[in-house]
């Protein structure tokens, strides 16, 4: 089976190349797509597409592909934001993704990391910063300004989504003696809620309850017309004023302008944010300098061993398509 694997004039990641290739079982032929040349004569004969940052999916090429036959477009993202998939279901061009499971790890200890960040107050009681304000007081000193901190026994975690990423958030909250509420589309069986220690699993219009009863809220949810600004000013007015907001999901779940208000104002006490509705975000973006907002630049699986499994995952499925077999992670709804 011939692969196309997707490239732009910068080239490609020649480490990813080599893991992809490597991975594959069956002695397929690879040719490296040519942004100079025409679509279609490179589409011909192609069986499988390997698009490695999701965004090469242009209506030329997704038309030029359908054309050719093509038994499968491959991203090797989990998100969808950047791919056409109207279009590719419009044109009944199969499309698989990377499961969420492939990256789940990385981004519950993500979440937890901004969780336990809030909760033993890391930026108000760092050493450093206190003795720059505070330079006339002794360290470890009975006077010394020091913020309160949290225990994690009998706090809540509301998970708003419960894919994959959540689950694993809930498995490493749990021990910490967290208490887990949460919503999803899917009723999942009794025995995963009871793996998992979820005291509460609600429908979507359930949100308000996991809200106004979490101490710390955690997003993990696709991005789509359903789910965009899921969190704006009334979910915010829900929360407790003492509540975190954590997003490692995507940016334009969150509200942005809601946020900055509902942080100014005090309806909760912080977010820690490794996502934003436009990225990078600009240089003065209020969120940028609010120190009751902790941030990254959607690094939360941005891990090797992330990596080399999407790869590895779109290898398998090249041989699945070779040997005439059904591919895994196959995107079939616009509410993914």
């Amino acid at each position: 089976m011939k692969i196309l694997y997707l490239a732009d004039k910068e080239g490609f990641n020649q480490k990813h190349f080599d893991k992809f290739s490597g991975s594959l079982t069956r002695g397929q032929s690879i040719v490296i797509y040519d942004p100079d040349k025409p679509d279609e004569p490179q589409f011909e004969g192609v069986g499988f597409v390997m698009d490695p940052g999701g965004a090469f999916g242009t209506v030329e090429r997704i038309d030029a592909a359908k054309a050719a036959n093509v038994a499968l477009w491959q991203v090797t993202t989990t998100g969808l934001d950047d791919v056409n998939l109207a279009y590719f279901i419009e044109k009944g061009m199969t499309l698989a993704h990377s499961p969420g499971t492939l990256s789940a790890v990385p981004l519950a200890e993500h979440a937890l990391m901004w969780i336990l960040s809030f909760a033993k107050n890391v930026v108000s009681n760092n050493l450093s910063r206190i003795s720059k304000e505070h330079s006339d007081v002794p360290f470890f000193g009975i006077d010394t300004p020091r913020v309160i901190c949290q225990e994690m026994e009998g706090l809540t975690l509301g998970l708003i989504g419960f894919g994959a990423s959540a689950r694993e958030l809930a498995r490493r909250a749990w021990p910490l003696g967290m208490r887990i509420m949460a919503i999803d589309v899917i009723e999942f069986p009794q025995e995963d809620l009871d793996e998992f220690h979820v005291e509460f699993l609600g429908k979507p219009s359930d949100i308000d309850t996991v809200l106004s009863n979490s101490d710390y809220v955690s997003l993990h949810l696709h991005l789509n017309s359903k789910t965009r600004h899921i969190m704006s000013a009334h979910e915010f007015e829900m929360m407790k004023q003492s509540a975190v907001l954590i997003n490692i999901a995507r940016g334009a779940l969150v509200d942005e302008v809601a946020l900055v208000q509902a942080l100014r104002t005090g309806d909760i006490r912080g977010a820690g944010l490794d996502v934003f509705e436009e990225e990078p975000p600009p240089t003065d973006h209020p969120l940028l300098e609010m120190e009751n907002v902790l941030t990254t630049a959607h690094s939360a699986a941005y891990t090797p061993q992330t990596q080399e499994r999407r790869l590895i995952h779109a290898a398998e499925n090249a041989d699945r398509v070779a040997r005439g077999l059904s591919a895994l992670g196959v995107v079939e709804s616009l509410y993914l």
